[in-house]
C-alpha cells in the first residue's frame, strides 16, 4: 500500500447551505482528512477543496477510497479530484495531531445533556470549565479532549 494525497473538488453551489465551519465539523474525526477549505477571491468563490491521504496500491484505488470518506460526509458528489504524492501527508499529518480536536459549543451542550443534568450556560460559570480556545463568527470552540476530561471528573465527583 502506499499512502496518496488526494485533492477534491466541487463547486460552493452544489452545497449552498455549507460554509467552511460546517464543512470542517462534518469531516472531523473521519480520517484521513487532512486540509479542508475554501477561498473568496475577489468576490468569487472558489471550488470547495478537500485534501485526503488515503492508501491504496495505485493512485485510483486511493482516490476511491478518498471519495467514499468524503462525499457521504458532504452530501453531494466530487466534481474532480487530483492525486499528488504523498510528501505532505506526513507534515500534514504531524501538524494535525499538535492542533487539539475543537468542538462548538452546541456539541459541547449535546455532551453534557448526555452525561450531566446541569445546563451549558451555569456551567460555564465555573471556574473549572475548559477555556475557550478561540472565538470565530460562528462561536466559540473548545478542546474536545478538555471537554471529555472535564465531564468525566464532573461524573465522578459531582460537587
Amino acid at each position: 500500500m502506499v499512502t496518496y494525497a488526494v485533492r477534491l473538488e466541487w463547486p460552493p453551489e452544489w452545497s449552498p447551505d455549507l460554509d467552511a465551519d460546517e464543512l470542517l465539523s462534518r469531516l472531523v474525526g473521519h480520517e484521513p482528512v487532512v486540509a479542508a477549505g475554501r477561498i473568496l477571491l475577489d468576490g468569487y468563490a472558489t471550488p470547495w477543496t478537500v485534501t485526503v491521504c488515503a492508501e491504496g496500491t495505485t493512485p485510483r484505488i486511493a482516490a476511491q477510497r478518498a471519495l467514499a470518506t468524503v462525499e457521504p460526509l458532504i452530501g453531494t458528489r466530487v466534481s474532480g479530484f487530483r492525486v499528488e504524492s504523498s510528501d505532505g501527508c506526513a507534515q500534514l499529518a504531524d501538524l494535525r495531531d499538535s492542533v487539539p480536536d475543537l468542538v462548538p459549543d452546541d456539541v459541547v451542550e449535546a455532551m453534557i445533556r448526555e452525561h450531566l443534568s446541569d445546563p451549558l450556560e451555569r456551567l460555564e460559570a465555573r471556574p473549572d470549565f475548559p477555556a475557550v480556545v478561540i472565538e470565530t463568527r460562528h462561536g466559540v470552540l473548545r478542546d474536545l479532549d478538555e471537554v471529555r476530561d472535564w465531564i468525566e471528573r464532573r461524573r465522578r465527583d459531582p460537587s
